[in-house]
C-alpha cells in the first residue's frame, strides 16, 4: 500500500499551503514529466507561484545540497512562504524579459553556437591564399614525396634549400660555412656549381640554392630512397626545400611554414574567430563592428533628391559649392546621372560619389579636407553633425581581422555562415559535403552545430542570424533563445519553468 503511494508521489509535484505574494493558501498536484501550462489575468498570481514559489525551492535544494565553498558563488534564495513541496527536481527558469547585455553579446555566443563554429573552422577550415586564391597547406615530407610520384618517370631532379643569409654575415662567409658543414654543390643561375673544383663569384645570395642530393623520379621507391634526405634538407633550410628539375631549370618550393606568395598566414585555432579576444578581433574597430565616422545617412538625408536637387547635404552651402560643381562638370564624362533620386543610383555610381572622379575629390576627400582644419570651432561644429557610428571600413562588419574570414569551408567563412537567417544556416550545417579525413574530426562538432540550430528553428526564430545583437531582441524573442539554450544542454530529469 505504502509502495503504490510512494510511486504516485514521485509521478507528481505535491504543493501545499502557497502564501507566497498574493496567493492564498493554495494546495494542488502537478503531473512531472508533462508539459503544464498556467493561465490567468493578470495580477492572478501566475508569476508568484511558478516562478516565486516552484522555481525558488527548486532552485534552493540544489543549491543547499552543494558544499559551502560553491554555495559562495552562488545566488542565495530565501525559502517561499509555501507549507510543503514534494517530488521538486532541479529547477531552470526561462524568464520573459530581456537581460541586460553588452554591446559584444550576439545570437551565437549566446547559445553557444559560435563557439562550435569557431571550434570547427579551427578544425577543418582551409585558408585561402589572398594574391592567388589556392589553399595555403604546411609542407611535409610526404607532401614532397607525392609531389615526387607524380612526376614523369626518369625526370631528372636536384634536391635542395635556399640559402639564408644570417644578420651580421657577409655572403662569402656564408659560403665558407657551407663548405665546412660539408656542402660543396650550389646551384646558381640554372647552373650547378662545385665549390671543390671552382671559384664562385659572390653575387647575389637570393638566386643560391644549396644542393644536398640528385636523383631520378623512380615511381614507387621515392619514400625509400629520399625520406631520409627530406628530412635533412628541411632541417638545414630551416624549414625551406626546393626541388629544382635539372632539365628545364624550374623550381618548386616547399616550406614548413603556413605560407603562399610570400605571405604567412596564422594557423587556424578558435581564439582566431574570436572577437571578444584581440588575437582574432578586427584591430580597426575592436571587434565591435562599428567606428565614429562620416554617416552616410546623414550625408544624404533624403535619397528622394537628385544631385541636382541637393541630395548631398554638405554640398548645399555657397561656401562648399565648388565641389559640387566639380561633381557635375565631371558626371557625365564617368556617366553619372545627377538628374535622378540618388538612391537610384547604382553601387558603383556611389562608389564614385564617394571615392571622387577626374577633378572630383569625392564625399570622402572633402571631409579630409576639413580634418585639416579642425583647429577651426566652426569647422568641428560641421564634421560633428555628419559624424556617427557606421559600420567599419576594414572588417566590412564581420568583427574579425581580414586573416579569418580567408579561413572557408565549403567556400564560406564564418562571417557568411553566422549572416545566414538561422533556417539557412541549418540547411548549408544539413548539407555540407565533407572529405572522410575532415568528416572524422569534425563529424562530433558539426552534429552539435545542427543540433542546436535546429532548436533554435524549431522554437520559432529561424528568421534571426546568429551575428544579431543580444540587446536588440525582443523580450519573446530572448526566451526562445534562451528555451533553446537549455534544451540544447540535454539535461535529464531538470524542471524547465
Amino acid at each position: 500500500m505504502n509502495n503504490n503511494k510512494s510511486s504516485r508521489n514521485n509521478k507528481r509535484i505535491v504543493v501545499k499551503g502557497a502564501r507566497e505574494h498574493n496567493l492564498k493558501n493554495l494546495s494542488f498536484e502537478i503531473p512531472r514529466n508533462k508539459l503544464v501550462v498556467f493561465t490567468g489575468v493578470s495580477g492572478s498570481g501566475k508569476s508568484s507561484l511558478v516562478f516565486d514559489t516552484i522555481y525558488a525551492e527548486g532552485q534552493r535544494r540544489y543549491v543547499e545540497s552543494l558544499s559551502s565553498y560553491a554555495r559562495q558563488f552562488l545566488e542565495r534564495m530565501n525559502k517561499p512562504d509555501v507549507d510543503f513541496i514534494q517530488g521538486i527536481s532541479p529547477a531552470v527558469a526561462i524568464e520573459q524579459k530581456t537581460v541586460a547585455r553588452n554591446s559584444r553579446s550576439t545570437v551565437g555566443t549566446t547559445t553557444e553556437v559560435y563557439d562550435y563554429l569557431r571550434l570547427l573552422f579551427a578544425r577543418i577550415g582551409k585558408t585561402i591564399c589572398f594574391q592567388c586564391g589556392k589553399q595555403v597547406t604546411r609542407a611535409t615530407t610526404s607532401t614532397v614525396v607525392d609531389w615526387l610520384e607524380d612526376q614523369p618517370d626518369g625526370t631528372k631532379f636536384y634536391l635542395g634549400f635556399p640559402l639564408h643569409q644570417h644578420k651580421g654575415h657577409a655572403l662569402k662567409e656564408e659560403i665558407e660555412l657551407l663548405k665546412k658543414r660539408g656542402f660543396f654543390r650550389i646551384y646558381c643561375d640554372k647552373k650547378l656549381i662545385d665549390l671543390n673544383e671552382e671559384k664562385f663569384a659572390v653575387k647575389n645570395g637570393k638566386n643560391i640554392r644549396v644542393i644536398i642530393e640528385r636523383f631520378k623520379s623512380e615511381k614507387g621507391r621515392i619514400r625509400e630512397n629520399l625520406s631520409d634526405s627530406i628530412e635533412v634538407t628541411f632541417k638545414e633550410g630551416e624549414n625551406r626545400l626546393v626541388v629544382i628539375n635539372a632539365d628545364t631549370g624550374e623550381e618548386t618550393e616547399f616550406n614548413k611554414y603556413y605560407e603562399c606568395c610570400g605571405i604567412r598566414y596564422e594557423e587556424p585555432e578558435p581564439r582566431f574567430f574570436s572577437f571578444n579576444n584581440p588575437f582574432g578581433a578586427c584591430p580597426v574597430c575592436q571587434g565591435f563592428s562599428k567606428t565614429v565616422g562620416i554617416d552616410m545617412n546623414l550625408v544624404i538625408p533624403d535619397p528622394n533628391l537628385s544631385i541636382m536637387d541637393g541630395a548631398i547635404a554638405p554640398f548645399r552651402g555657397a561656401k562648399y559649392s565648388s565641389f559640387l560643381r566639380d561633381l557635375v562638370q565631371n558626371a557625365k564624362a564617368f556617366k553619372i546621372p545627377i538628374n535622378i533620386p540618388f538612391k537610384q543610383l547604382t553601387e558603383n555610381q556611389v562608389e564614385l560619389v564617394k571615392k571622387g572622379f577626374g577633378t572630383y575629390h569625392g564625399i570622402d576627400g572633402f571631409f579630409e579636407k576639413l580634418e585639416q582644419k579642425t583647429y577651426k570651432m566652426h569647422v568641428r561644429v560641421m564634421l560633428s553633425r555628419f559624424r556617427g557610428y557606421t559600420t567599419c571600413s576594414a572588417c566590412k562588419g564581420s568583427r574579425l581581422r581580414r586573416e579569418a574570414l580567408q579561413v572557408k569551408i565549403s567556400g564560406k567563412s564564418i562571417y557568411d555562415i553566422v549572416a545566414l537567417p538561422i533556417e539557412h544556416s541549418l540547411k548549408f550545417s544539413q548539407e555540407l559535403k565533407l572529405s572522410e579525413y575532415d568528416l572524422l574530426v569534425g563529424e562530433r562538432i558539426l552534429n552539435e552545430i545542427i543540433k542546436r540550430l535546429k532548436f533554435l528553428n524549431d522554437v520559432g526564430i529561424g528568421y534571426l542570424t546568429l551575428d544579431r545583437l543580444s540587446s536588440t531582441l525582443s523580450g519573446g524573442e530572448t526566451q526562445r533563445i534562451n528555451l533553446a539554450t537549455s534544451l540544447g544542454s540535454s539535461l535529464v530529469g531538470t524542471l524547465y519553468v
